[in-house]
């Protein structure tokens, strides 16, 4: 629960972080499909 406050606190790091998580899933899905 620390962790979840403590990320609620700094919303542009868990954005930034999803981002990270979105593009890294995108680039291993174009290198499976090429």
């Amino acid at each position: 629960r620390r962790l979840l406050v403590r990320w609620d606190k700094k919303p542009q790091h868990y954005l930034a972080f999803l981002h990270f998580a979105c593009a890294l899933i995108a680039f291993r899905a174009a290198g499976l499909f090429g």
